[in-house]
């Protein structure tokens, strides 16, 4: 139990300490919004008729030195803080970025109740691209 909450702690202090060594910036241009950490950016297309109306990720990237740290999970933490119960569209086209997705809560749009390693074969059917969303009411589980 005690190494349960000791995790806990970790993981609010590590969360904390990203938040105050990356600054957020947030631009906006035709319909576009773009929020960059240093080492990454994340942008969406607000409404997009592309997603049939829902907010759709356009552009995802982290620095090739800063993956594996957590920055692609907090520009996506970013994008759903951002559009609370909205529903948020994205195309994968890797297995890092579909993975950090699923853990935040997007679907697979093929398969909504698909685990991750049944999403990765997905993926690999759909050569390396797979459409996942949040918050998508048509999804059935």
């Amino acid at each position: 139990m005690s190494l349960v909450i000791d995790m806990k702690l970790i993981m609010e202090s590590f969360r904390k300490f990203i938040d105050e060594q990356n600054d957020i910036s947030k631009t906006e241009e035709d319909g576009k919004v773009t929020y960059q950490i240093d080492g990454g950016y994340i942008t969406v297309i607000e409404n997009s008729q592309y997603a049939h109306g829902a907010h759709s990720v356009y552009g995802f990237f982290v620095d090739e030195d800063r993956r594996g740290q957590g920055l692609g999970k907090k520009l996506i933490q970013i994008i759903i803080d951002s559009y609370p119960n909205d529903e948020i569209s994205a195309q994968a086209s890797s297995l890092a970025s579909l993975k950090a997705f699923m853990d935040l809560g997007f679907r697979v749009t093929a398969n909504p109740a698909a685990s991750f390693e049944e999403a990765r074969t997905l993926f690999d059917d759909n050569h390396g691209s797979l459409n996942i969303r949040l918050n998508d009411p048509g999804m059935v589980w």
